[in-house]
């Protein structure tokens, strides 16, 4: 993975392009006043550079830029409406593809001044401005895992080295700076782990894999910041739901599930009924390829289910995070289903009846709502730990999954949804899920439960209580990502 580093324009001697993030290149603030007369020189002859969202190579001797490159990334105004921290994490994104695209192997990247910043949340603190321009940065500088197995360099990025200016304007310390920069590097680390097992392909990370790479991060170790244990086959006893979707595999496919728990120490102050005292409870869907089961996705529907795993990746990458990071007061654990939905003589079928891990009995509908299976039985896992604390009201549950087709079609590409159930509403969890994902770049829209989608998983035959799903699939389905979270929590039995 390639690190960032802060500096100051004095080291820009160790770097052979700088890359300016702005919002109007013809004022970058004082802190780059050296860029300016340049700048404005290349604006007087090609006004293209003015416009919202351009990425300019602005031509220069290797006196003013190191190597001769200057880059400008226009974020566009940033003060509308509907304007959000993105236009950083994007422009930045796109000012290093450029920069590599021109040879660069060591960008600088520097904040100007940006002068239409509105006085909302996630523009208030120039700590989330930076922390979203160097996202968007290590963004465009990552390398798939495949690649890097290919070329025999397990560590290798798009670029040798990527700093970042500290402005002037901010006056934190420079312990401040490096804690700030701690924090970007171990978010990131996370998000390679999260983007190497759910980019890679179906082969490379299948479910004993991806255990394997779980292993190589954390270790199979009792004294490490977490702690990991394999279940190497799923039992039918313990994950009813999960092991039917498991059936269909052949042995090289076979589901695992992995379990990892964080314990953060306790504050000198705090004991463990600390009111402070949170503990994290998360099930990942990580489904290493969704051919849809005897259910088959049909009409080219089935390319790209590879990434049907990301939950499970989102929430490996959660824990890489807490591991480098460990936050005080804060004990998480997880439970992540590694399971491949194929078809083979031992599939489960349509109109199975099977009775969950929390004792409610399921028809199966639709052999393609795999992901529901695998949640469920980890949920009641989870919600069964939550009892056994001591506060059982101090534990957060959630899971994480893809339900790609519905949510594109309710909100278009690149947005998660949260949905609360009663309790998590009260608390606000979808709210400030979404406020903190304002200042990251990673927005999420927040959509409700309702008595329908309760209505829509309860069935009303003798043989089961509860309907998996319907013959649709999910994008076809009106409240298509909203009733599967009434079907979890009543197969879960949370709702009791």
């Amino acid at each position: 993975m390639c690190s960032i580093e802060p500096c100051s324009l004095l080291q820009q001697s160790n770097y052979d392009c700088i890359i300016i993030v702005g919002d109007n290149p013809l004022h970058l603030g004082q802190n780059l006043s050296a860029f300016s007369k340049t700048i404005q020189h290349y604006c007087a002859k090609n006004c293209s550079i003015m416009s919202p969202k351009s990425t300019t190579f602005v031509p220069c001797s290797e006196s003013v830029a190191p190597a001769g490159r200057l880059v400008f990334a226009h974020t566009g105004p940033l003060n509308r409406d509907f304007d959000d921290s993105r236009s950083l994490y994007d422009a930045a994104q796109r000012g290093i593809e450029l920069a590599i695209s021109a040879g660069s192997r060591s960008p600088l990247l520097c904040r100007a001044w940006l002068g239409s910043l509105p006085s909302d949340q996630w523009s208030m603190d120039l700590n989330n401005l930076d922390r979203c321009i160097a996202l968007g940065a290590l963004q465009a500088v990552y390398c798939p895992l495949e690649v890097r197995e290919a070329t025999g360099n397990r560590n290798a990025a798009l670029v040798g080295r990527l700093g970042y200016l500290v402005n002037q304007e901010d006056d934190a310390t420079a312990a401040l700076v490096a804690q700030r920069f701690n924090f970007i590097r171990a978010l990131e680390s996370g998000r390679q782990l999260a983007r190497d097992i759910g980019g890679s392909d179906p082969e490379r990370m299948s479910p004993g894999r991806i255990a394997d790479r779980l292993a190589s991060e954390f270790g199979v170790v009792s004294n490490g910041p977490v702690v990991m244990e394999i279940e190497e086959s799923i039992k039918p006893e313990k994950y009813p739901l999960m092991a039917a979707v498991d059936r269909g595999s052949v042995e090289r496919h076979r589901g695992k599930v992995v379990h990892l728990t964080y314990e953060g120490e306790l504050n000198s102050r705090a004991d463990a009924a600390d009111r402070s005292h949170v503990t994290l409870l998360l099930a990942g869907k990580g489904v290493t390829f969704d051919s849809g089961g005897l259910s088959l996705k049909t009409g080219g529907s089935m390319v790209g289910m590879h990434r049907d795993k990301c939950g499970a990746a989102a929430v490996a990458g959660l824990f890489s995070l807490l591991a480098q990071l460990r936050p005080p007061n804060l004990t998480a654990r997880c439970s992540l289903g590694l399971v491949r939905n194929s078809i083979g003589s031992g599939s489960y079928s349509p109109d199975e009846v099977i009775v969950s891990r929390a004792g409610r009995r399921v028809r199966v509908v639709n052999t393609d709502a795999e992901g529901r299976m695998i949640l469920a039985d980890l949920l009641c896992l989870q919600r069964e730990r939550a009892l056994e604390l001591a506060e059982p009201s101090r534990a957060r549950l959630f899971t994480v999954a893809t339900l790609t087709g519905h949510a594109v079609l309710a909100y278009g590409q690149g947005y998660s949804i949260a949905m609360d159930n009663g309790p998590a509403r009260r608390l606000g969890v979808a709210a400030k899920l979404q406020a903190a994902g304002d200042l990251i770049a990673d927005p999420f829209e927040i959509s409700t439960v309702r008595r329908e989608d309760w209505d829509f998983v309860r069935s009303s035959g003798p043989y089961e209580e509860l309907l998996q799903c319907n013959p649709q699939p999910s994008a076809a389905t009106p409240r298509g990502h909203q009733f599967p979270a009434a079907f979890l929590a009543a197969a879960s039995g949370l709702d009791k």
